[in-house]
This record gives C-alpha cells, structure tokens and sequence, in this order.
C-alpha cells in the first residue's frame, strides 16, 4: 500500500524541562512533546466510523472467501467427475484466491485503515509479493479457462487438452506470476513517517525510484488487468457467437421413446452455454471489480491526481472501496458456481448435508456419466462424454 504522506523532517527546539519537536501532520504544525504527540498520533490513527464498516465488510468477504474457495478445492478432490479440465484450471483460481485471503487481507486492510504497517519489513516484503503473486496467477487462470473454452468449444479436434497440459499451464501461470511480483519481495521497505516514532503511521511501500515506479505500476495495470481483459474479451467473443449461432435446442431429432426432453447433443449445448454464461459472469464481474483501483493507481502514478487532491476527504474513501471490491471479486467466484452451475451446486449441497454426490443428474463432463433424464426409472439411459463443468 502507499503512503498518504510524505516523509517529514522535524524541527527540533530545546525547553528547559522537556524537548519540543515540531511535527506536521496535515493540515497543522503540533509543536509539542513527544509523548503528547504520541497521544494525538493514536487518536489520528484510531478507525473512523466509515473504517470501521470497511473492516466489518472485509470481515464478511474473508469468510465467504476462505470457506468459498475451500469448498472449491474439496468438493472437485472429493468427486472424481468433477476433475475435468476447466474444473482444475478453477481449483488453482480458488487456490490463489484462498491465498490472498490468508496471507495478504489482513495485514494490508490493518494498514489502510490504520494507515501504518505493524508486521516489520520482512513480512511487508512477504505479504505484497505474494499478493501480487496470486492475483497474477489469478488474472492468468482466467485467461487459460478462456484459451481451453475456445478449444474445447470452436476447435475441438485440433487440440486435446490433457490433465498433464493443465498440470504444466498451471505451473506455467505460477512461474509468471512470480516474475511479475518479484519486484515487491526486493524493493518493498518500511517507511517511517517520523524519524523517532517507528510504530505509528510507518508503511510499507516500494523504496524504487519515482520514474521506476511509475513504470512497474503501469506495467501492472497492463499485465494484471488490460492485456487479459482483452485476451479473455476476445476468446469468450468467439466461443459466444460459437454457441448462441449454433443450431437452437429442440432442433436436433429427438428420441420418441424420450417423452419430448432433450436429445444429448442438445443437452450438450445447453449445458456448454450455461457454463460460458457463468465464465463469462466471472471476467465481467472482474473487470468491474479491478476497474476502480487501476484507475486510482494510473492517476496517481501519471500525476493526474495532484498532491493537492491527497487530503480531499472522498479520496481515503475511495481508496478503501476500490481495496475492499478487489478482494470482494476474490471471494464472490465460489458463490457465482453456486448459482450458475448445477454441478457445483449439487457438490456443495451433499457436502454440507453429509450425503454422497447426487446421482442420475445428466453432467457432461470429462467422465462418461449415466443421464436418465431426471427418471431414476427409466429405461433409456445414455451416456454422454465432454469436458464441461
């Protein structure tokens, strides 16, 4: 997180009783004691009303996201036809967000809301690395499931994306993501506002140069947000007008013998649309979520937002809300699997009442699974293969 102020030096005057420093902490000179100050410095950084909403709703989406994004993980671990390949690509999306969660939430929401950084330098090195690491991995988890929905979908014999490929794109998303954030584990320091008070309003930001800075930060919001905003646009574009020019549901020959449902192809893509509409759901929701905060960054490191602007009062605001729906976006994944795939819907149900997966459901997925059109007594089971949800 930066810095909302400068570093300050202070003058220093000699009483006969005691040392009197002048401090500035905008917008007035405190010309008093240490400890005095010290007193004014704990009122200054207490939480506001409007952060103590911030904390309790950051409170809100670090439980949903824990638990979301764990559940996740179990439920494609514990069901084997859930483990198709846009399922894994989804399992190391919940895994990065599950990490920003532990590792960054915490002490970086303590520092906006405190405005200082209580954990040392070691773990404000640690900390920011590792956030910028899992929202890398993140943003190139969703740009992977967009390449692999544009393969399985419009070119699905040119292709075939094996568990292996999965495992080496995986490996592949952490390896950049690590590269992008390496800059953070070496040049992220403590700064201490005032030369003698070393716990309070002390931050951890880049110790680069202004100009370097500015550039790594630019070269964030592309990497992080532009670029894959525009690979996924592009590739989910495709695979839309692939599946919704596609012949329409019901137009295929039907089975008489299957009391009017839908024949397996069309199933197939009904359930190959509902799955784009969730992906799709995701990025959007994505964008929206990151928009706020690379607007901030861009005006601030492009000087459109001039040190006059600091002490607007909206400007602290804005800065935690932008924060806030950035993790927001981290947590509200599982809940959109909830309401917009059955699969995973079902998962999570059984797993919370303690029963065995729901059976007889037609689930395309990478396995062969039985479809009785929702007639455990019928008589015309099918099977159907595909890489779904």
């Amino acid at each position: 997180m930066e810095s909302t102020l400068s570093m300050l030096n202070t003058t220093v005057l000699h009483d006969v009783n005691d040392t009197i420093t002048c401090y500035l902490l905008p917008p007035q000179n405190y010309c008093t004691t240490r400890e005095k100050f010290l007193e004014i410095l704990k009122e200054y950084t207490f939480p506001t009303p409007m952060e103590w909403l911030f904390a309790l709703l950051h409170i809100a989406v670090f439980v949903v996201g824990t638990i979301g994004n764990l559940l996740v993980c179990f439920v494609v671990w514990r069901s084997r036809h859930m483990q198709t390949v846009t399922n894994l690509f989804i399992v190391n999306l919940a895994v990065a967000d599950f990490l920003v969660f532990v590792t960054c939430q915490p002490p970086t929401v303590l520092q906006n809301i405190t405005e200082t950084w209580f954990l040392g330098r070691l773990f404000c090195k640690i900390a920011i690395f590792f956030q910028n690491l899992c929202v890398s991995s993140s943003v190139l988890t969703l740009c992977a499931i967009s390449v692999e929905r544009y393969y399985a979908i419009c070119r699905p014999l040119k292709a075939k994306i094996t568990s292996r490929k999965v495992g080496i794109a995986i490996a592949f998303i952490w390896m950049i993501g690590i590269i992008v954030a390496l800059p953070n584990l070496l040049f992220m320091e403590i700064e201490n506002t005032y030369a003698d008070i070393d716990h309070l309003l002390v931050y951890c930001g880049m110790s680069l140069d202004p100009n370097l800075e500015m550039i790594y930060q630019l070269f964030i919001v592309l990497s992080t947000y532009l670029v894959p905003v525009f690979i996924m646009g592009v590739f989910y574009s495709i695979v839309s007008i692939h599946l919704w020019s596609a012949a329409a549901p019901g137009a295929q020959a039907r089975n008489p013998r299957c009391n009017g449902h839908h024949s397996p192809i069309d199933a197939q893509l009904l359930s190959r649309r509902k799955v784009a509409k969730m992906l799709i759901a995701i990025v959007v929701i994505f964008f929206i979520c990151y928009l706020p905060i690379h607007l901030l960054f861009i005006a601030r490191y492009s000087g459109l937002l001039k040190e006059e602007d600091e002490n607007h009062p909206l400007l602290p605001v804005s800065f935690l809300f932008s924060h806030w729906l950035c993790y927001f976006n981290n947590a509200i994944n599982p809940v959109i699997y909830n309401f917009m795939s059955v699969k995973f819907r079902d998962e999570f149900r059984s797993v919370f009442s303690c029963s065995s997966p729901p059976q007889g459901r037609l689930y395309p997925s990478g396995t062969w699974t039985r479809n009785k059109f929702n007639d455990a007594r019928s008589e015309n089971s099918r099977f159907v293969k595909s890489s779904d949800l």
